[in-house]
């Protein structure tokens, strides 16, 4: 009996396990980006530009823009190093750097979200949004 005990816990702990982390709590950003076409295995990325600047619009002040992307459960980095998606000469010398990861696994992310965002006298200038595969971690 105990036996079958310990067989019914593990099934239950690797079901709760492979369930969607963060699915009961995504935002409405991330749920949009769920939706979009999987980019294909280590070959490309998708594109989302438009549905960024949906949730993130240009003109925004860049506080406002972080305390948003960080209630969409985004990660923010500050940076003075121009984003390889962003082409923008106007642009002042503090790039944000927003990041999502879905994780379909327990702890294995399976899609990277990248935000990219240049700034005009503090307010969003342009926004560079990329989905595409989390190649550290996929096999």
């Amino acid at each position: 009996m105990k036996i079958i005990k310990v067989l019914l816990s593990i099934l239950i702990v690797l079901t709760a396990l492979s369930f969607p982390i963060d699915y009961l709590r995504q935002s409405p950003l991330v749920r949009e980006i769920a939706q979009l076409e999987a980019p294909v295995r280590f070959l490309d990325e998708v594109r989302f530009d438009a549905l960024a600047e949906k949730y993130i619009p240009l003109g925004i002040e860049k506080e406002q823009a972080i305390r948003q992307l960080e209630s969409y459960g985004f990660n923010i980095i500050r940076s003075d190093i121009v984003p390889r998606l962003l082409k923008c000469e106007q642009c002042d010398k503090e790039y944000i750097f927003a990041s999502y990861q879905f994780k379909n696994i327990y702890i294995i992310p399976s899609y990277l979200v990248s935000i990219q965002i240049g700034f005009q006298n503090g307010r969003v200038n342009i926004i560079a949004a990329v989905l595409f595969h989390s190649h550290d971690f996929i096999l």
